[in-house]
């Protein structure tokens, strides 16, 4: 739930923030929860997109998922405790 209200707040500040057509945007979202799929990954980013307004950004956003061993190993090299 906590993800949600995060990503809705940093959509609205692009929307609201003259980012324009969002040339140079680009959005990198990891879930550390290894249960949240592909297929989670994917609908979230069209949600984002969508909510976004700028369809053509849909390249600069990421939504990455992994295994527990990837997630354990991305929180370590940046210094976060899952």
């Amino acid at each position: 739930m906590l993800c949600s209200e995060e990503l809705n707040g940093l959509t609205g500040a692009f929307a609201d923030g003259g980012r324009g057509s969002g040339q140079g945007l680009h959005v990198i979202v990891v879930s550390i929860d290894p249960s949240e799929g592909t297929d989670l990954a994917a609908a979230k980013k069209r949600s984002y997109v969508k909510r976004y307004g700028h369809p053509e950004t849909a390249a600069g956003w990421h939504f990455m998922t992994g295994t527990q061993a990837n997630i354990d190993a991305l929180t370590k090299a940046v210094g976060s405790v899952t």
